[in-house]
C-alpha cells in the first residue's frame, strides 16, 4: 500500500445561500472521508456573502487500489447539537453530497494534484431565476514517499548498513 494526504485548502459559499434560517448566523458543515478516514468542517458566515476562508486540513490514508473518491457531505446547520452531524432537525434541500475521484496510478511519489470541487444545493423558492446557492472545495492530494513516516533512528541506521555491504 502506498501513503497519502488529501489535505483540503479553501472553502468558499455562494453569494446566494443566505437567510436560509430565522438568524443571522448562517453555519455550515463539511465532511470528507476517503479510505475510512475522516474530518469535519463547520464554520459561520453571518450572511456575510460570498464566503470563502482558506484552510489546512490533512487527511492521511494508505491504500493499494488503483483509485479511489474523497466524499464530500455539506449542509446548512439549522439543527441543535453538534454542527458536524446531521440531524432531523437538518433541510434537505440545504445538503450536497458529491464525491472526488483520484487516479491514483498515475502519482508518482512526492507528486501533488490540486482540485476543486462545486457543489450546488437545491435552489430556494425566494431566489428568482436560476440563482442558486452553492459551495467550492479547493485541495490537494500529495503521494507521500514510503519513508516519509520513518523515524529518524532508522534513517540513521540505512546509512550505515549501506556502508557495510
Amino acid at each position: 500500500a502506498a501513503d497519502y494526504t488529501v489535505t483540503i485548502t479553501g472553502l468558499q459559499i455562494s453569494p446566494n445561500c443566505q437567510n436560509f434560517d430565522g438568524d443571522d448566523s448562517e453555519e455550515w458543515a463539511w465532511t470528507f472521508s476517503v479510505a475510512g478516514q475522516s474530518v469535519c468542517l463547520s464554520r459561520t458566515t453571518n450572511n456575510n456573502l460570498p464566503w470563502q476562508a482558506a484552510v489546512s486540513q490533512p487527511i492521511d490514508f494508505s491504500t493499494s487500489k488503483a483509485q479511489i473518491r474523497l466524499n464530500i457531505d455539506a449542509w446548512e446547520k439549522d439543527a441543535p447539537g453538534p454542527p458536524c452531524v446531521w440531524e432531523h432537525g437538518d433541510e434537505a434541500r440545504q445538503r450536497m453530497q458529491d464525491n472526488v475521484a483520484f487516479d491514483l496510478l498515475s502519482l508518482n511519489f512526492g507528486q501533488q494534484i490540486f482540485w476543486t470541487q462545486k457543489l450546488i444545493f437545491v435552489d430556494r423558492p425566494n431566489m428568482s431565476g436560476d440563482q442558486g446557492c452553492s459551495t467550492v472545495i479547493e485541495g490537494q492530494l500529495l503521494k507521500r514517499d514510503t519513508n516519509y513516516m520513518a523515524t529518524p533512528s532508522s534513517r540513521r541506521l540505512l546509512p550505515l548498513l549501506l556502508t557495510h555491504i
